[in-house]
This record gives structure tokens, sequence and C-alpha cells, in this order.
């Protein structure tokens, strides 16, 4: 995070020094060249100016002073001779008294004065200024300001700085296994709309892994309770085979050959349930129009047919759903069949555009357990027990099948008496 602060800030930093100098506003590196040859331009002042000033007519002075003004690059003058020694030292007094030039430093700089032959005047070069190297005050106000700039961008970048590393520590988290952490970033957050994304994306991935680590589940439970279900009649067969070896009486056998035959076919429902089981649960349902009402009226029939002792009736019309009629009749019928095996007189079909519930006058569901009957192989004690039919896996199938419609399955008490098992059709 603080390699980020650092190339942001170095660039908005280059950004600047490179307007700085091509701006123009430090000072160009050839002032002291300049001040250098300006000094050594002024030692040939005594000669010019004796030359010049000493030669030339009392008209001709003030041209002649121009010119050297020009020339050195500083004021030249003529000056009284008594003004001039007031001014001097000793030893400059008696130099310029011997007719030599002296160099007089002030704080104004240096200045030359040459004494003219003949003349009452020196001739004064100076003070030559020296050439001002200091940055201008545009330069100063400038670098305060890349100052206060670094001050700006790391305030800036601090909470950005923040939002990254809790990002970052949310990512090894998730990547440790610990799949509830989240960023939970305000949404007026610099990166709010980014760590809103990524919970987000935590929450889809911590509910896919629980999902398949509830399948995972579910398929060994599953594995576990067919091993049992299919050992109770293979056992009873190998049992029944056995005895048949050793009987000696021969009306027996008939009894012990149809007791061979109920193990076969209770074996046979078993793997038809499994296999119907397996196809539910990997088969992606074909949306098409499903007539309830001709469906509900067929299962009814089947229950008069089971027990015809039965009083079994449609009440209301559910009208046309979207499904798969083989898995929309398969579940429903598990309805009508779980209640025409336990009623004890009369069976209720009713039908709602939104719902079929099934009523039965039987002993009921327990509370407790109508969570319960929907998970595969649970058989209810005492009441609905393996001695009275069925494999175990009708209303968790019939789950499964709601599961894959949108549809939800709920158990409750009828008004008959008994229970009523209901199917609750997803909205359109």
């Amino acid at each position: 995070m603080r390699g980020l602060f650092l190339r942001i800030y170095a660039a908005l930093a280059a950004v600047l020094v490179v307007g700085l100098l091509l701006a123009g506003t430090l000072r160009a590196p050839t002032d002291s060249s300049q001040w250098d040859g300006a000094v050594a331009a002024a030692a040939g002042f005594p000669s010019a100016a004796a030359s010049v000033l000493g030669r030339a007519a009392p008209t001709e002075q003030d041209a002649a002073l121009t010119t050297l003004s020009e020339r050195f690059g500083a004021p030249v003058r003529l000056l009284p001779r008594e003004a001039i020694v007031a001014t001097l030292d000793e030893v400059n007094r008696a130099g310029l008294s011997r007719g030599e030039s002296v160099t007089v430093l002030s704080d104004l700089g240096p200045s030359v004065h040459v004494p003219l032959a003949g003349q009452p005047f020196v001739a004064t070069l100076g003070p030559i200024s020296r050439p001002d190297t200091t940055p201008p005050v545009a330069a100063f106000v400038l670098l305060a300001a890349l100052g206060v700039l670094a001050i700006v961008v790391s305030v800036w970048l601090r909470p950005l700085q923040t939002e990254l590393q809790r990002l970052v520590r949310v990512a090894d988290d998730l990547g440790a296994g610990r799949l509830d952490a989240r960023a939970e970033l305000p949404e007026a957050a610099t990166l709010g709309p980014v760590g809103g994304a990524f919970d987000a994306m935590a929450t889809r991935v911590q509910a896919s892994i629980r999902e398949r680590e509830a399948l995972i589940q579910d398929r060994e439970a599953l594995l576990h309770a067919v091993s049992h279900e299919l050992r109770s009649p293979l056992q009873r067969m190998r049992f029944g085979l056995a005895l048949l070896d050793g009987e000696t009486d021969a009306t027996s056998f008939p009894d012990r050959l149809e007791e061979l035959g109920g193990d076969i076919d209770q074996l046979d429902q078993l793997v038809g349930e499994l296999l119907d089981w397996a196809r539910a649960s990997s088969s992606r349902v074909e949306q098409a129009p499903v007539d309830l009402d001709a469906l509900v009226t067929r299962l009814a029939a089947d229950a008069r047919r089971l027990r015809p002792s039965l009083a079994v009736e449609v009440i209301g019309s559910a009208g046309t759903w979207t499904g798969r009629a083989p898995d929309l009749e398969r579940a429903l019928s598990n309805f009508v069949t779980n209640a025409a095996r336990w009623a004890t007189s009369r069976i209720e079909l009713r039908l709602t555009t939104e719902a079929v519930a099934v009523h039965d006058d039987g002993p009921g569901v327990p509370v407790a357990d109508r969570t319960r009957v929907f998970e595969p192989f649970v058989r209810l004690d005492p009441a609905r027990s393996r001695d009275a039919g069925g494999t175990g896996l009708g209303l968790a199938l019939a789950a499964r099948i709601a599961e894959q419609h949108n549809a939800s399955l709920t158990v409750s008490d009828s008004p008959l008496g008994g229970a009523c098992f209901t199917w609750h059709q997803a909205a359109s």
C-alpha cells in the first residue's frame, strides 16, 4: 500500500518539477560565469579610461563615459579627485596619489578608481553589482505547494489504503477457509462498490460450498441408509432359501415361495424408488403446461382401487400448472397413496390454483416429526412402520421433486382428524 502512495506522489512531484523547469522559474546556472566575466573585464578599465578619457576634449567626455559604461556593463563617472581621496583609506590614498588605480569594496559591490594624468578628476567604474542568484519567490511558493500536496495526497490515500488492506485481509481469510469473512465497506467509501461486489461473491462462494457439503452429507447418509435397506430383504431371502433347502414338508413350499416373492417385490420396489430418486436429483425440469385437475382425478381413482372402502372426494380446481407432468404425478401420487394407506374411512383432495392439499382421517403426523417425514428412509413409529409397507423414499422423493419445481411441501393437522400434506406451487 505504501508503494502505491509513493508511486502516486512521485508522479505528481515529477510533473511539478518538470513544470518548474519548463517555466524557467529557477535561475539559470550561468549567473556565476557572468559575474566572473564582469570582474575580469573590469581589470582592463584603467588602461581604457586613461586612453579614452585622458585624450577626450571636455565636450567629448559625456560620450566617452557612455561608451565605457556600455563596454564594461557598469556606470562610469568622472568625480573630483578630492572627493574620492576623502573616502579612501591610507593605502589606497597613497596609491591614488602615485597615479595608480585602486579598487574599493563596499556593500554595493567593488568600484575601480583611475586617476587621470593632468586632470583634477578620477574615472570611477562601479559599483559593480553581483547578479542575483537567489531563486525567485515563485520557486519557494511552488516548493511549499509540493509539500502541502504531499500531505493532501497522504490524507486522501489513507482511507483508500485502509480499505485495500481490509479487502486483502478478507481475501486471506476466505483462502484460509473462514467463509464468514466479509469486508463490509460502507457504500460511501471509495472502494464501497468493490467491497459490495466482493462480499456478494464471497456469499455466493460460501453458499455453493455449503450446498456442496450438504449434498455430500446427504449422499453419505443416503448411501448408509440404502445399504441398510437393501441388506434387510436380502437377509430374509437368504434365510428363506436356507429354510427351503432343509424343508421336508412339501406343503410348506408355497408359503416359503410366497415369502421370497414378497421380499423380491420389496427389493424391486426399493430399486425403483432409488432410480427415481437419482433421476429427480439430477434432472432439470422441462417446463410444460400440466392439467392438474385431470391428474388429480386419476390419482383419486387409483386411491379408490387401492382401498375400495374409502370415500375419496376431489374438491375445487387447480387449473393448469407449469412443470413436468410425470414428476408432478409421482409426487402427488405419493401423497395420495400415503393418505390411502393410513386413512380410516375418508380422503379429500382439495385443489386451488396455488396448492394441492391431501387430507385423511388417519392417525396424523406428530408435530416433532413433520420435518423428518420428508427425509429418505424415515418411518414414523409406531403407526408408520416397515410392516405397513413402503420403502421410506416416497415422501422424500416428493420433496426432491418439489425442489426441482421451486415448490414447497408442508404437513399439518387435517380438519378430518388426520394429516394434511400440501404441495405449494411456486408463484409464476
